[in-house]
Parts: C-alpha cells; sequence; structure tokens
C-alpha cells in the first residue's frame, strides 16, 4: 500500500508510534522514525528492520524541524507522508489542572502538529514538480468528547481536530491531504501500563465496547496506512475514529449480575475514560 513512499512518523520510538511506523514499513514504506530520545530511536528503528532511519526530532521546536528538513532535502527529498504522533498526557480536572500543564500539552500536541505541516508544505512545494501528499494528526476520541480528568488533554485533541480541518480546507489545492485519526483504548504505555491507571478494571469496561476487546498499535497503523496511501486519495479533512466502536454508542443500564455489567457511581466513570487514553 505504501511501497515506494517515505513516511516520516513523530514520537515513533515506542507504543502508538511505533506501530505506527512498523504497519507503514509492512506495507513497503521507507520510514523516518524521530523521537525526541534519539537513542530509544535508534534502538526501535534497528529492531524493524531495513529502509527506517532513525532521527532526533523535538517537535515543540522549530529548529529542530529546520534540522530534519535540511537532513530530508540533503539524503531523501520531500516525503510523501507525514504522521504527527507524538502527544503528552497529562491528567487534570478542569478546576484544578494548571495553566502550565495544559499549555505543555498545547505545545506538544497542537504545535508540534503545527510545526509539522509548516515543514510538509514547504518541502513539497519546493519540489520541481510537486506531487499529492498526505498528512495524518493523531488525535484522539478524547478529541470527540469529553472525559473525567482529562480536561487539558480534551482541550489539546479538540484543537489537532480543528487545526487538521483548517489545514485541509487551505492545503487542498496544493494536492495535499489532511486528515485525523481519533484512536480509542489502544493498550499502549500511556493507557494500560499507566501507573495512573493501574486500580481500573480494564475487563469490565472493555466488556462493554461493541468489539469487546481493547485495540492495538498496528490497529492504528492500518488507518494510518490507508490515509497515506493512493487508495485515500479523494479524502481530506476527516475525523477517523478506530476505537472498537466506543464513541457509536452509549452503555445501557445492565442488572448487576449481567456478564459485563459496569459499577456505579464515580469508580465506574473513572474506569469509562481512563481507558480512552492515546
Amino acid at each position: 500500500m505504501l511501497k515506494n513512499k517515505v513516511v516520516v512518523v513523530t514520537g515513533a520510538a515506542r507504543g502508538l508510534g511505533e506501530g505506527v511506523a512498523r504497519t507503514c514499513h509492512s506495507m513497503g514504506a521507507r520510514v523516518i522514525l524521530t523521537d525526541l530520545s534519539l537513542d530509544d530511536a535508534v534502538a526501535t528503528a534497528g529492531s524493524i528492520g531495513p529502509d527506517v532511519t532513525p532521527r532526533r526530532l523535538d517537535v515543540t521546536d522549530a529548529a529542530s524541524w529546520r534540522e530534519l528538513e535540511e537532513w530530508l532535502g540533503s539524503h531523501i527529498g520531500s516525503p510523501d507522508v507525514l504522521v504527527n504522533n507524538a502527544g503528552l498526557l497529562v491528567l487534570g480536572a478542569v478546576d484544578s489542572i494548571s495553566a502550565d500543564a495544559l499549555r505543555r500539552m498545547n505545545e506538544v500536541n497542537v504545535i508540534g502538529p503545527l510545526l509539522g505541516i509548516q515543514m510538509f508544505v514547504r518541502m513539497n512545494q519546493a519540489e520541481p514538480e510537486p506531487r499529492p501528499g498526505s498528512i495524518i494528526n493523531i488525535s484522539s476520541v478524547r478529541g470527540l468528547a469529553g472525559g473525567h480528568s482529562f480536561a487539558g488533554y480534551c482541550a489539546s485533541k479538540f484543537g489537532v481536530r480543528g487545526l487538521t480541518k483548517a489545514a485541509a480546507v487551505e492545503l487542498g489545492t496544493l494536492g495535499i491531504r489532511v486528515n485525523s485519526v481519533c484512536p480509542g483504548p489502544i493498550e499502549t504505555p500511556m493507557s494500560k501500563a499507566n501507573p495512573d491507571f493501574k486500580d481500573l478494571d480494564w475487563n469490565a469496561y472493555l466488556a462493554n465496547l461493541p468489539l469487546g476487546h481493547i485495540g492495538q498499535p498496528h490497529d492504528i497503523g492500518h488507518a494510518v496506512a490507508w490515509l497515506g496511501s493512493d487508495r485515500s486519495a479523494f479524502v481530506t479533512g476527516i475525523d477517523l475514529p478506530v476505537d472498537g466502536g466506543l464513541t457509536s454508542t452509549t452503555f445501557n443500564v445492565t442488572s448487576k449480575d449481567a456478564p459485563g455489567a459496569i459499577q456505579s457511581g464515580d469508580e465506574a466513570h473513572r474506569d469509562l475514560d481512563a481507558a480512552s487514553v492515546t
């Protein structure tokens, strides 16, 4: 699906980004695997295989993007696909989260993709014959609906979707498509392995999903690969939930003894919302 395409993935040394990088590579792409930690990027790239190049990138730093741009220009040329995956989660209720925490999440989750989009456009338009391109921004189901203790995260992920819409409108005439993917409950270090969620009843939560199980990073990778490929050539400006059906349903009241019945009260709310972190 991605044969002969160059794909840049941010925050790709672990978790969701690693899964996206692996999936794109398996579909024929040459992957530029970027991360704030070069050591981690090198290790992950080596574990994936050939045609995966690790590069250090601080998505919040315009100069760091310029360094990547210069390297790409000297060694490869304009990428075909950019996946703005790098993200940050700081839990906090709306009445207690600090402005600094929200500011930092916006720097990573919104400013990072903006700087990436700007680099992609510059490189695309500098080509003698600009060709179609695809940008995929990783939002979240928490960019589609609110959740307890996710005030700042929701704000930033809704921002990702807004940026996606605006960019899709402005860049369409250049042949650049811009879409967002909204992961739901995916098994990454930001979800089940997160110490903040160690006391949650994942089985009870997942039993209420239409598909009944947690997703894997490659599930997001397949969605990203499709959006990056020519098979989605007439698709731009969409928000694609990949969430096991989470956003298609509400949970009905059931008998206390029914399989998968949820608890009542605040603990149930924490279970339902925490699993949606990506």
